[in-house]
């Protein structure tokens, strides 16, 4: 079942984001994930929303988007996301039912 990754940031330091940001694309190209969403104003419908960007990736499996997530090429690169940015992030399932159900 195909899973959502979904995060939101908030900058501490953007010139070493930017160093994970260059990083990513060439390590994420070679999972079978998508991109979704990236947005650093997303309108927010209700509530307080104190980020600075939502991202949402899409894995075909949680076992896929884990691998990615643990895998020593991604945690060489994510100290600089961590350095950069606090991140608060969830996988779940995508639902492809009908609402309500």
């Amino acid at each position: 079942m195909a899973v959502l990754f979904i995060g939101q940031l908030r900058f501490k330091d953007r010139e070493r984001f930017r160093l994970y940001e260059e990083a990513f694309p060439a390590l994420f190209d070679k999972t079978n994930g998508k991109v979704i969403a990236v947005d650093d104003a997303p309108k927010v419908m209700t509530g307080v929303w104190p980020y600075d960007r939502m991202v949402v990736l899409e894995f075909p499996t949680q076992d896929e988007a884990e691998a990615f997530f643990s895998s020593p090429a991604y945690k060489a690169i994510a100290v600089d996301r961590d350095a950069g940015a606090e991140l608060t992030a969830v996988i779940v399932p995508r639902y492809d039912g009908p609402v309500g159900k």
